[in-house]
């Protein structure tokens, strides 16, 4: 009962970080490139948490299984996690080759500051993992044992999605 709790609290405060978000960039009036990647982050929240409510409905289930056990929403529930692992992977190489130009700023102009790089987001790039997360899936659902949602189900599907690249190769090997 407390793990429901937890899980509509967090996925309620995301929702609200990226209204927010959202508004200040409207606010701002600006051309912000930020717009798109809050868009599909947005909606898949919004329809995490229009999922979490509906099934945490009591009288929804009348056996003693949780509802994040059962089928569709196991399944559901790991390809949400192998989804924001692809993201961060996303994320966590545009901050590499942010400090990447940053050590090579700092090597050309030693003597005075100059303004650090940003990060360069392109949203063809951020979707790419997309259009093959089914592939990934496959192949994640190949990998779970128990049919349980457990922390190591939840870190093997985010670690399939950080990893997605590796996956593919794998099964493009082994065709």
């Amino acid at each position: 009962m407390y793990i429901s709790f937890i899980i509509i609290g967090c996925v309620f405060t995301a929702i609200l970080f990226f209204i927010q978000r959202l508004l200040q960039s409207q606010q701002q009036n600006r051309a912000n490139r930020n717009k798109f990647i809050y868009w599909p982050i947005l909606i898949l929240l919004l329809v995490s948490f229009g999922l979490i409510l509906y099934t945490t409905k009591s009288g929804q289930f009348l056996d003693q299984q949780r509802w994040y056990n059962k089928s569709p929403y196991f399944q559901i529930m790991l390809f949400i996690f192998m989804v924001m692992g692809m993201f961060s992977q996303y994320f966590y190489n545009a901050i590499l080759e942010r400090r990447r130009k940053i050590a090579k700023q700092n090597e050309n102009n030693r003597t005075r500051k100059r303004k650090k790089p940003r990060i360069e987001f392109d949203i063809w790039e951020f979707s790419l993992p997309m259009f093959i997360s089914v592939i990934t899936f496959g192949s994640l659902l190949s990998q779970i044992e128990d049919e349980r949602l457990t922390i190591s189900n939840v870190i093997l599907s985010y670690q399939t999605g950080f990893f997605w690249q590796t996956i593919l190769k794998r099964n493009v090997n082994q065709s």
